[in-house]
């Protein structure tokens, strides 16, 4: 039979059954997500990032150039504090896209330039 006591460091069995252990949800082989990343309502939660998804640029960044690691940031610094959640931002301004997806759209301000700040240059 099998013993109840823990396994000793470096033997090789495990009381965890790595079937037990939750994952997300997979998309092989289903269809990618169409996400908007804005609707009449406002703007959508993003796609999870282990999901396949297809980004409809409808006003707000794509969650593949910018994703927040919180998706409601709490209204007051105490609330964040206490909630012990870091908030974080990951930006990737060059990230690839996706076959079928948009190009990022381009604004051109002729020979002006973009804007820039009047008192320190930055655009």
């Amino acid at each position: 039979g099998r013993s109840s006591s823990p396994a000793s460091p470096g033997s090789n069995t495990s009381r965890i059954d790595p079937n037990q252990i939750p994952r997300p949800p997979s998309a092989l082989g289903h269809d990618p997500l169409i996400f908007e990343t804005r609707t009449s309502q406002g703007a959508n939660m993003p796609p999870m990032a282990t999901s396949m998804y297809l980004v409809r640029d409808t006003g707000n960044c794509s969650p593949r150039n910018m994703r927040s690691s919180l998706n409601q940031v709490p209204v007051s610094a105490e609330l964040l504090t206490s909630s012990s959640m870091p908030l974080s931002v990951i930006v990737q301004p060059l990230a690839l896209l996706e076959a079928g997806e948009d190009p990022v759209q381009v604004v051109d301000f002729g020979s002006l330039g973009p804007v820039r700040c009047g008192r320190c240059k930055a655009y």
